[in-house]
């Protein structure tokens, strides 16, 4: 068992290639006998990309068609697909998943799909379990992301009750930390009797689950604290099973799909079946990013090994993604988990690890080849830093685990870091574009391309922000200066003037009368606001051009695609947001029965969840790139601006 700790651009993919190639170069492993994981398409892609190419120059054509490299999504919907009927027997329910089951990677729709399950579940059996169906019924979202982190916990519901690693303690959580965070939240002497209410949505997700809310002028004695900590949640844990396991029998007859649920059935499945883990077996496993892999997801690494032949790689300083509930404890603390789920699934007495878990071997990676020292000596010093006054920093304790990073200075001419302080958020913006424009029209910047050096371009720049509503207000300014510039990753696509003109337009189409959609059409085009408010009373004084632009709109609706390209033709728009809007919209309206009046509803509901869609860069490269930090990471820039970096934003 090797564990891998890669720093930023020690380069942790160059050493999984040559790793494989050394592997495979020996007679007895063949491609096949190696399996490489990670999380996303770019990342397999490119790590396949760069294997092949070696094995190319090699003289190995041949065996380089025999690369398994694949997402942990696309290895679990491998395993679902190729024994679909064997689910069922897991839950002990008679439905069967087919082949012919569709995956849904809209998050909107699968929200859509959970809210209606729950309704339907709620007014069959909603009466068994007083206020906790209630409250349910308002907070679907919350339910709904419960569920989402068992199943990442590998805790999973069966007919007759919980099955998973240690499920009892998963379910009651800490309680101790529960009553730590509830006695600093009742404090009001220094943050104000709001306290309670802004935080306690915070517990769930790390110590409990569904506490409930409290009042913003409730103060609790140290009773009421313990009383709530160890208040009997028999009947709510029980709720939560009997829709958890309800919305996985649902799924099953609709023969649909999520990442989520492919995840719970590829586990399942191989958990049960001996002959699916040998068909699924491989010699040697290696994964990338380890820092963001799950419980289920390491549990699936260990049943799928022959031997105890596994590479990990990955920083778990870089584990930026525990809102979508990975644990970075896979890797801080890989020998005790490997053992201990080793241990989970071999109870029994069927071998589903048929090997002892060795002693690990740490590998640091600790050359970076991407900056100078002076970035890196900064950067890392960020580690230190308070995010916020409630943050506890131990500097000792990181110190102790933090590899110290060097910079391979040989490859690095001059570099700077530069600091401005600005006066507003308005002011961040301005001083952007002003530094984006310093480095490209001025005489004082140059880059090294080998020993040549150039002058700065704007597709050599990227703006890196916390969160895709900075994006968006960088983006907005660069186009009203004229700079080019995209938007890159995830981003609020339906929240952009763009995405708000696609729902304003389909309200029109959907019902002329509609004064939530003439409204901002007109306020859009700049008429005046008597005109605007005379049309939103009176169809007849619309204008006519808006009149006929509908009416071609309309004789487009039941084909989304040439609708919203039509209608971003009208305004003169084709950017990378409009590209992603009308893929996105196109795919939902394809791939189920939706009205537009649905389609209407889930760009409403995209715009109040601030859900996010990947954006592709659909126009000249040559312009600055724009794109969240979660999004940049392993990407490498030349310049890197990055605002908005203020205490309680920046992690």
């Amino acid at each position: 068992m090797i564990v891998v700790d890669a720093g930023p651009g020690t380069g942790k993919t160059h050493t999984i290639v040559e790793r494989y190639i050394r592997m495979i170069s020996r007679q007895d492993i063949s491609p096949k006998d190696v399996l490489l994981l990670t999380f996303t398409n770019n990342a397999a892609a490119e790590m396949e990309e760069r294997i092949k190419k070696r094995m190319s120059e090699l003289g190995m054509e041949k065996e380089s068609k025999l690369v398994l490299a694949k997402t942990f999504d696309a290895f679990c919907l491998s395993i679902v697909l190729d024994s679909p009927d064997m689910i069922s027997s897991f839950f002990d329910f008679p439905e069967r998943l087919t082949r012919a089951a569709i995956m849904h990677e809209n998050e909107s729709l699968n929200r859509d799909y959970f809210v209606r399950f729950l309704d339907n579940f709620l007014n069959d059996c909603g009466a068994d379990y007083g206020d906790i169906a209630v409250i349910a019924s308002q907070n679907a979202d919350s339910l709904m992301d419960l569920i989402s982190n068992l199943m990442s916990k590998g805790l999973i519901p069966q007919r007759s009750g919980w099955f998973g690693n240690n499920w009892d303690r998963i379910l009651e959580g800490d309680t101790e930390a529960v009553i730590r965070k509830l006695n600093e939240n009742n404090d009001v002497s220094s943050q104000g009797n709001t306290a309670n209410s802004s935080k306690l949505g915070k517990i769930g997700k790390d110590d409990s689950y569904l506490l409930p809310e409290l009042l913003p002028d409730n103060v609790l004695s140290d009773d009421d604290i313990r009383r709530v900590a160890f208040d009997d949640r028999a009947t709510l844990f029980r709720f939560v099973h009997d829709v958890y396991y309800a919305y996985i029998r649902q799924s099953v007859s609709d023969n649909r799909l999520t990442f989520n649920l492919v995840s719970v059935f590829a586990f399942t499945v191989l958990y049960r079946n001996a002959s699916v883990r040998q068909r699924n077996s491989f010699n040697y496993l290696m994964v990338d990013e380890f820092q963001d892999t799950n419980a289920n997801q390491l549990m699936i690494a260990l049943m799928i090994m022959k031997e105890p032949n596994l590479c990990v790689v990955g920083d778990w300083k870089q584990g930026i993604y525990g809102f979508r509930y990975v644990s970075i404890e896979n890797i801080t603390e890989f020998e005790e988990r490997t053992v201990e789920y080793r241990r989970f699934l071999n109870q029994g007495g069927e071998k589903r690890v048929p090997f002892s878990i060795p002693e690990k071997i740490s590998l640091p990676l600790d050359v970076n080849y991407r900056s100078s020292q002076n970035i890196i000596d900064l950067a890392f010093e960020c580690i230190y830093l308070k995010g916020s006054e409630a943050d506890d920093v131990k500097r000792d304790e990181l110190e102790s685990k933090v590899v110290k990073i060097t910079a391979d200075d040989d490859k690095h001419g001059h570099t700077d870091i530069r600091f401005v302080q600005s006066d507003s958020k308005d002011g961040e913006v301005e001083d952007t574009i002003r530094a984006i424009k310093d480095y490209v029209f001025s005489d004082c910047y140059s880059i090294c391309d080998g020993k040549e050096k150039r002058r700065v371009g704007f597709g050599d720049i990227a703006v890196i922000c916390r969160n895709t509503e900075s994006c968006r207000r960088i983006r907005d300014a660069c186009q009203d200066q004229g700079i080019p510039a995209y938007l890159q990753g995830d981003v609020q696509i339906m929240s952009t003037r763009e995405g708000k003109l696609a729902l304003a337009w389909l309200r029109f189409v959907n019902n002329d009368k509609d004064p939530w959609a003439i409204v901002p059409i007109m306020s859009d085009m700049d008429y005046p606001p008597v005109r605007i408010e005379r049309a939103s009373k009176d169809h007849h004084a619309i204008p006519e051009i808006l009149l006929r632009q509908r009416e071609e709109l309309y004789r487009k609706r039941r084909r989304i695609t040439e609708l919203l390209t039509s209608l971003y033709g009208f305004y003169g728009l084709d950017n990378d947001i409009t590209q992603a809007i009308i893929t996105t919209m196109s795919s939902i309206h394809r791939g189920s029965l939706l009205t537009i009046s649905d389609v209407i509803r889930i760009i409403e509901e995209d715009i109040k969840n601030k859900a996010t869609y990947p954006v592709e860069n659909f126009i000249d490269s040559k312009a600055v790139t724009i794109m969240t930090m979660h999004k940049s990471k392993g990407l490498e820039f030349p310049i890197v601006i990055t605002p908005f970096i203020d205490k309680g934003i920046m992690p």
